[in-house]
């Protein structure tokens, strides 16, 4: 007998955190921070309830401290013409001069190729909030990426932001779709 394909690659997976947890995505929390699959989450200074954009679950990360950075990442294959898109907020729980700030990337190896999200104390005001936003991006050739998202307190150890991440969706290009649908 022949020997079986190789599977593809099944790309981004829980997306939407719909599992419950973070299973597919890999975090790094420095001490007394926090990442996790929440159903809300309430700000420690304004007492902010967050819901998810859609479903159940979305993720949120917080950082403790200043000078470092708590990561959710996850590394995939994509094909040229497919689209990642999802949301994504910060709500400041500091005031400026100590700006914390939040970012979803993509990145090839470590090289940051789109940033789809950004905010920041300084961006939004004290104790603003972005709100869920609207993120997308098309990759221009097949490849293997990481979608990260990212948050860091910047300059005290008092009072940290926080950031969600939810519902992501990826959507072939329409040749690929087509092909796959006739399968």
């Amino acid at each position: 007998p022949g020997t079986l394909p190789a599977l593809a690659d099944p790309g981004l997976v829980n997306l939407g955190f719909e599992t419950g947890n973070l299973s597919g995505w890999t975090a790094v929390v420095p001490s007394g921070g926090f990442t996790g699959a929440v159903t809300s989450y309430t700000g420690e200074v304004t007492g902010a309830v967050v819901t998810p954009q859609s479903g159940t679950y979305y993720a949120v990360l917080k950082t403790n401290g200043p000078g470092s950075y708590a990561t959710l990442s996850q590394t995939f294959s994509a094909t040229a013409g497919e689209t990642i898109s999802g949301f994504a907020f910060f709500k400041a729980e500091d005031y400026v001069p100590y700006n914390d700030n939040a970012q979803v990337v993509v990145k090839s190896g470590s090289t940051v190729l789109a940033t789809l999200f950004s905010a920041s104390v300084s961006s939004v005001g004290n104790y603003g909030f972005t709100g869920w936003t609207a993120w997308s991006y098309t990759f221009m050739a097949a490849g293997t990426y990481t979608l990260e998202a990212l948050i860091a307190n910047v300059g005290d150890s008092g009072l940290d932001s926080f950031m969600g991440l939810d519902a992501g969706a990826v959507n072939q290009p329409p040749s690929i779709a087509a092909n796959t649908s006739s399968v």
